[in-house]
């Protein structure tokens, strides 16, 4: 992910994600990327509040991502078992 900053905010579903993968012992780099660099991704996953943690699947009209589904599905499932599990009346 990129780090926090004027190209990526920060948040709530984001840093679930992160928290999530690295509970799940799963490697995260905060760096800056490139467009190229995305586009050959194993996986691009997309946070935010509405929708938590999505899988990217099209950008600029090419396919993307979408070749490691177990982690990704891990990711989600961990992501959403966290989020149903909180009591928001605290």
């Amino acid at each position: 992910t990129h780090p926090k900053g004027p190209h990526s905010l920060p948040g709530i579903a984001r840093e679930r994600l992160l928290l999530t993968c690295k509970a799940l012992q799963i490697p995260v780099l905060e760096q800056p990327f490139s467009v190229k660099e995305l586009l050959q991704a194993d996986e691009i996953l997309v946070t935010s509040t509405t929708k938590l943690c999505q899988r990217a699947r099209m950008l600029m009209g090419r396919p993307i991502g979408m070749k490691d589904e177990m982690r990704a599905n891990s990711i989600q499932s961990a992501i959403f078992l966290h989020f149903n599990n909180c009591d928001i009346a605290q």
